[in-house]
């Protein structure tokens, strides 16, 4: 007689305990849905029962194997306790827990590799952070040799500015610059005007006195750059402009100064490279 879906399905749960709804499937080459409701008939019908993710027989199960499909093989001949000498060869079964075996022993094959992966990885972070703190270490003593240097330095300028300091207090200058050509030495001025058309501001104020800023306040002199000069000399001067380069080599040295005084304060300017003239 032959056999229906159902009771290959129970067969294939009393062969194989445990089966599960995929493994029922592949075995008898049916869907998943189909599969999953004939599992759900022996259940509901009290054949088989759950356990884990498969299915194992009950007693029924059990009794319904032993008097009804063992029975049907043998022609009624066989014992009820007598099960089959031999079990089908579950190919199947075997080709899904190879492939799954396959699947596990690749994740671990893969798991290896990258651990080693991970080894390496660490191995060369290792080398470099050792690199680094080297040439940290190098760097850290560049540094304080540089400190040190500059705090030296700092010693030096300090006992520099000391040393000039007092040189200042007991030294005077042994020099002063020349008077313009012509002129005498300045004396205490008893004139209201300046001693000299030309005259350096830190020679007037040690000549002049307050009376220097008399002189500027009435229009009588004029500072100009470095320089206070008198102002009719200073009117007749510029009446001189345009200068020549070649003029102004020849000029006195007080008026010479003047000249670049003049030229640094941008009263006059030198005019494509040949001559001075006065800004308007």
């Amino acid at each position: 007689m032959k056999k229906t879906l159902t009771a290959k399905v129970l067969e294939i749960v009393w062969q194989n305990p445990g089966s599960t709804i995929k493994d029922v499937a592949i075995m008898l080459n049916i869907s998943l849905p189909t599969a999953r409701a004939i599992l759900y008939k022996l259940k509901n019908n009290g054949y088989i029962e759950k356990t884990g993710k498969g299915y194992i027989l009950t007693s029924k199960g059990e009794w319904f194997i032993n008097n009804v499909l063992l029975k049907e093989k043998t022609g009624g001949k066989e014992s009820i306790e007598q099960k089959p000498e031999e079990k089908p060869v579950k190919t199947e079964r075997v080709i899904v827990k190879n492939k799954r075996e396959a699947e596990e022993d690749k994740k671990e094959i893969q798991a290896v590799i990258e651990q080693k992966q991970l080894v390496g990885l660490e191995e060369k972070v290792m080398a470099k952070i050792k690199l680094l703190e080297s040439r940290i270490n190098e760097l850290e003593k560049t540094i304080q040799r540089i400190t040190a240097d500059l705090e030296s330095i700092k010693n030096m300028l300090k006992t520099g500015k000391e040393h000039a300091k007092i040189m200042e207090k007991t030294e005077k200058p042994s020099s002063k610059p020349a008077l313009a050509l012509g002129t005498k030495k300045p004396a205490r001025n008893t004139e209201n005007k300046l001693p000299a058309p030309i005259m350096y501001v830190y020679e007037a104020k040690n000549t002049l006195g307050p009376l220097l800023d008399s002189l500027i306040r009435s229009g009588k002199a004029e500072i100009i750059g470095s320089l206070i000069v008198d102002s009719e000399f200073y009117k007749e001067f510029k009446k001189r402009f345009p200068i020549t380069i070649s003029e102004a080599e020849r000029l006195p040295p007080m008026e010479k100064k003047l000249l670049e005084e003049m030229n640094r304060e941008a009263i006059v300017i030198i005019h494509a490279g040949k001559y001075y003239k006065l800004v308007k």
